[in-house]
């Protein structure tokens, strides 16, 4: 794995503190293409009620030697922003980065235009880039030794032809915890944060800025817990007495809900306060056939029934067997002796022994037909009159 780049030298801190807190009121549709398009639409509604609009794509070119279009996306402010790289470009390990942002002019933003490289490997990075607009040229380079990361960076503004910028930054990983402390704003302002894994699920990070003309300190700290793989509680504090809590549900596999508040300890009275909404659907195309093998004792209906409550494309196979002796014989290769003792007439039930060995063979035969990496999914349903065995439904 290569090092991170100095721009990300305390990003894990900074994620935890950050990601998924958002006090807005905001709908996020993302959709993907067979062909590997990915389409972003999304609205947001701030507490001014003002309204900011994005629709956006992502996709890769190969036909120029690999280019990738992280971004490209317009706004209902008439701005145009894009945003592309080429990997391995010239050299191995060498990204060529572009940025570009322009439109109308009745918004405060400025138009940016930037070029970078990025050169990574396993124990040093180095970053170049240009800043068109604002004719600054600015350079970094970071190395990793035995668990202990050094790096430092300098900006250049062409017009003063002086430097308008420079730092440092100095960071420990010791395996599930990260201490980092770097310098800002020319060593004007220094940054300390921490970053600990607690366990599989328990995150914890503090982050604490100092300010070297006024001897101010900001201190934040939080963490985030996850229940399941289905829900995220996060909270955080800081020195000014904001309190900040958020929760992460994924509704559906296709649909996730955030709630975050951030609330005025010091002034709980006032109004202050912020709430935040955001609902994010995706909707991912496969390039692959959707398969599902059904054993059950009915038909090709009660399959599609359960196809729908996945949400599985149309396509369809399905083995249908009844329960009786001579079809469990040779379809899992049971003895006569063990299918007498779990099915003993023509229409009995299925036991769960033998329910559990069927779905076993049904993920066999879907692999066969179906070659996928992905683990399969396994879902069941009992109807009053019959049961129905788990199927396997295979969805990359």
């Amino acid at each position: 794995m290569a090092a991170p780049l100095y721009k990300d030298v305390s990003k894990k801190a900074t994620n935890v503190l950050n990601d998924d807190y958002d006090f807005s009121r905001k709908l996020k549709i993302k959709t993907k293409t067979a062909n590997g398009v990915t389409f972003t639409t999304e609205g947001a509604m701030a507490a001014n009620k003002s309204i900011l609009a994005k629709l956006g794509a992502s996709f890769v070119v190969p036909q120029i030697g690999g280019l990738t279009v992280s971004k490209l996306q317009v706004t209902t402010q008439g701005r145009v922003i894009v945003e592309a790289d080429i990997n391995n470009a010239l050299v191995d390990n060498l990204k060529v980065t572009a940025k570009v942002e322009d439109g109308s002019r009745k918004t405060n933003a400025s138009q940016v235009t930037k070029l970078g490289l990025e050169y990574k490997q396993p124990t040093y990075t180095l970053t170049k880039e240009f800043d068109v607009t604002a004719n600054t040229a600015s350079v970094s380079a970071l190395a990793v030794v035995s668990g202990v990361t050094v790096g430092a960076h300098g900006a250049f503004n062409v017009n003063k032809s002086a430097v308008s910028d420079y730092g440092g930054a100095l960071a420990y990983n010791g395996g599930d915890f990260q201490v980092t402390v770097a310098t800002k704003k020319s060593l004007k302002t220094i940054n300390a944060n921490f970053h600990h894994q607690f366990d599989a699920n328990t995150i914890y990070a503090a982050s604490i800025d100092y300010d070297v003309q006024t001897a101010a300190n900001a201190l934040t700290l939080g963490g985030r817990y996850a229940v399941d793989k289905d829900t995220t509680y996060l909270g955080k504090v800081n020195s000014d007495g904001f309190v900040s809590l958020a929760v992460v549900q994924k509704v559906t596999p296709f649909l996730s809900l955030t709630t975050s508040a951030h609330i005025d300890a010091k002034h709980f009275e006032g109004d202050s306060h912020k709430f935040g909404l955001g609902l994010t659907i995706e909707i991912f195309a496969s390039k692959r056939v959707q398969c599902a093998i059904s054993l059950t004792g009915g038909g090709g209906n009660v399959s599609g029934e359960m196809l729908g409550t996945c949400g599985a494309s149309s396509t369809l196979l399905e083995v249908s067997l009844p329960y009786y002796q001579q079809s469990l014989v040779e379809f899992l290769n049971l003895s006569p002796d063990v299918v007498q003792r779990e099915v003993p007439t023509r229409f009995s039930f299925s036991s769960q022994e033998v329910s559990i060995l069927m779905a076993k063979k049904s993920l066999e035969r879907a692999r066969a037909l179906v070659p996928l990496d992905d683990a399969a999914k396994c879902v069941g349903t009992i109807y009053p009159h019959r049961v129905i065995v788990p199927s396997m439904i295979i969805a990359p």
